[in-house]
């Protein structure tokens, strides 16, 4: 939602931007010429609802109000303000721009369009937003302030509020700084979080993201969490992770009404080397995951392992969602590892395409276990139990997975008659112990 926030001041720059080009190339500075180029240029952008006013204009600034777009009014914008100096104008470029109460609405139910009767030029906009390999444009970017910004959603779950501070040192300040603060409020979740990062045009940078006063609660009792806090840094070269670290942890959570203690997970990342870890484990037991991850040789083809191990327990509300012939007790037990070696790591993007195709070049192989013990079966005798395993190795290569059996699995079962054993889809003469 961060990124949508940005969008806001993008936008507004654009439709000012234009406006302030025509002007000077009109040489005439009175207001009521303005507002007329800024109405014909805003026309010749094609925004539904479009409109704004020249409050103000001088030889170094323009100031324009109440600018809103959309036919519901999806973005309203108190104020924008542009700093520039002639030459620099002339050549396509301004010193600040300063953009005050904006509100941008949006509806990310099912089914909705997110940014209402904007979306057509939400989607052009997207498709001609050209190549990630894009040249900077000369001279960087302007002094941005964005003060007293809002974007209010309506979700699933209720309507939510993201309020948004922040500025950029530009090129006039000489100094690339961004800071960004959010604080997301609703009757369902909050949560405080500041950004501070550094960087410049060739994919050099520093960020911190600091989390905290989180807390969640959907309902249903589909999920809770009562604090929610975390920290995290890292440091880009050339658009590619030199280190970093970070954590995240959540107490009093709670999982389609399972309750945990606590969940964490954190990370540590250098040059050639990343390591991962979760943990997560219920009150009583009766549910936990752990996962551990690494990586090596990441300035070249990556060498990686992964381990996880999950049980389940019949006290968990989780078990209790399954329907028969789901077993009415019992407990389970997963455990994987894998290893192997992936290619090189791709430049930094937002594109989950790209990552899908990283990974679909890897080549893993690893083993899986499946442990069941104690099974109370659904519509069998009470007296009647069952256990299995089954032990697979399994083999990611050229994007698909392929499995087979490492020894001879087992099923164990007592207390099942024949009518039993057809009732599970199972021949009535399968010898039983």
């Amino acid at each position: 939602m961060m990124r949508r926030g940005v969008l806001i001041a993008a936008g507004a720059a654009a439709v000012v931007g234009v406006a302030v080009a025509t002007v000077v190339a009109a040489a005439l500075w009175r207001v009521p010429l303005a507002q007329a180029l800024l109405d014909r240029a805003i026309a010749e952008l094609d925004i539904p609802g479009a409109r704004a006013t020249v409050q103000r204009l001088a030889v170094d600034r323009l100031r324009a109000v109440d600018l809103v777009a959309g036919e519901r009014a999806e973005l309203a914008i108190e104020s924008v303000e542009i700093e520039f100096a002639i030459p620099e104008l002339l050549r396509g470029r301004i010193d600040r721009l300063a953009v005050d109460g904006p509100t941008l609405r949006l509806d990310v139910r099912a089914g909705a369009a997110p940014f209402g009767s904007l979306q057509p030029l939400v989607d052009r906009a997207r498709r001609d937003g050209g190549s990630d390999e894009a040249e900077p444009r000369a001279g960087g970017l302007p002094a941005v302030e964005l003060n007293d910004a809002r974007i209010a959603a309506e979700t699933p779950y209720g309507p939510a509020s993201l309020a948004l501070d922040g500025a950029y040192g530009g090129r006039r300040a000489g100094d690339p700084t961004l800071r960004l603060d959010g604080r997301l409020s609703s009757d369902w979740a909050r949560l405080d979080a500041r950004l501070s990062a550094t960087g410049d045009p060739q994919g050099s940078a520093e960020a911190r993201i600091a989390i905290s006063d989180g807390a969640v609660e959907l309902p249903g009792d589909l999920l809770r969490i009562r604090r929610l806090s975390g920290d995290l840094d890292l440091r880009v070269a050339e658009g590619r992770p030199q280190s970093g670290e970070g954590e995240l942890a959540a107490d009093g959570l709670a999982v389609a009404g399972t309750p945990f203690d606590r969940a964490e997970a954190g990370f540590a990342l250098s040059r050639d080397r990343a390591e991962l870890s979760a943990r997560l484990a219920s009150d009583d037991d009766s549910f936990a995951l752990s996962l551990d991850g690494r990586a090596e040789a990441l300035d070249a083809a990556p060498e990686v392992g992964l381990e996880l191990t999950a049980t389940i327990g019949e006290a968990a509300p989780l078990w209790a969602l399954g329907r028969p012939p789901w077993p009415r007790g019992g407990r389970g037990r997963i455990a994987l590892a894998a290893a192997g070696q992936l290619p090189g790591l791709p430049r930094l993007t937002a594109d989950p395409a790209a990552w899908l195709a990283w990974l679909a070049e890897g080549a893993l192989s690893g083993t899986a276990t499946a442990e069941v013990s104690r099974l109370a079966l659904s519509g069998a005798p009470a007296e009647a139990e069952a256990e299995a395993s089954l032990d697979l190795d399994a083999a990611w290569a050229d994007g698909g997975l392929r499995l087979a059996t490492r020894r001879e699995n087992r099923l164990a079962a007592s207390g099942l008659s024949a009518e039993d054993l057809t009732a599970y889809g199972l021949p009535a003469d399968l010898a039983a112990e």
